[in-house]
């Protein structure tokens, strides 16, 4: 099994922390507003999913490769492709929403017309693994 850790453009790094610290400050803000309980918890409970949304994302994206599959991993969301399915990988900039934390990518075609674009960290030791 081989995984691999996106690679973190720092621009966007800064990005979703700053995100999450808006979002701090946005719940601090309507409590201190004393609101009632019920907009208070509501208020609680969106905020977080929010920061637990984002967060995940930050430490959840990987890739691994195993068993003939590509396992892509993206905060809450994973799916798989059959490395059998690939039929080329390219080199991309392109920064169309995707499972990568950079805009150094991959963009893996496969299946019939699908494709995916991916960050891999190590780009060498990832084509080698879906290679193999």
């Amino acid at each position: 099994m081989n995984r691999f850790r996106s690679k973190v453009d720092t621009w966007l790094a800064v990005v979703l922390v700053a995100a999450i610290a808006l979002q701090i400050w946005g719940l601090v803000a309507v409590l201190r507003a004393n609101p009632s309980a019920l907009v208070s918890g509501m208020t609680v409970v969106m905020i977080a999913a929010g920061i637990l949304l984002i967060a995940s994302v930050l430490v959840r994206t990987h890739y691994t490769v195993s068993d003939g599959a590509l396992r892509i991993v993206c905060g809450f969301f994973s799916w798989s492709i059959p490395v059998a399915e690939i039929t080329r990988v390219t080199d991309s900039n392109n920064p169309i929403s995707s499972p990568a934390l950079s805009l150094d990518r991959l963009r893996i075609d496969y299946g019939s017309s699908k494709y995916v674009l991916v960050s891999p960290k190590d780009k060498a030791g990832f084509l080698r693994a879906i290679g193999q």
